[in-house]
């Protein structure tokens, strides 16, 4: 309403500036306050799911959750790797998963909070 307001008694053009100052602005104090620490959640489904573990285990070094689910077309029991990772160790991790399944299926995700060992971006209370 505000923008609007300003577009109506300044300039559309000066209403545009000001929200683009905003959306910049605030992407910049999300920064600061997250941190460049942000981390990421991974689900990968792969049928060489022990090798990428592995993978992630020895070649990451971080840790790795095996959950156990279900196709819902197949209805073939699956297993669902879970990792949380930092944004830098993104890009090996995709490389490992290419390297050792081209077909895998993964989903990156954006975490809002991350609490626990060797991982956790939270300030030790």
């Amino acid at each position: 309403m505000v923008l609007a307001g300003a577009a109506f008694f300044f300039s559309l053009e000066r209403a545009l500036y000001t929200l683009i100052y905003l959306y910049v602005s605030s992407h910049m104090v999300n920064l600061v306050v997250t941190g460049l620490s942000q981390r990421k959640a991974v689900f990968i489904i792969s049928p060489r799911w022990e090798e990428i573990s592995r993978g992630i285990l020895e070649g990451i070094r971080r840790g790795v959750t095996v959950l156990y689910g279900q196709g819902g077309f197949t209805g073939n029991p699956e297993r669902i790797l879970y990792t949380v990772i930092t944004f830098r160790d993104l890009a090996p991790l995709k490389r490992l998963i290419r390297s050792v399944d081209p077909d895998a299926f993964v989903v990156v995700t954006d975490t809002l909070e991350v609490m626990g060992h060797r991982i956790g971006n939270q300030p030790h209370w």
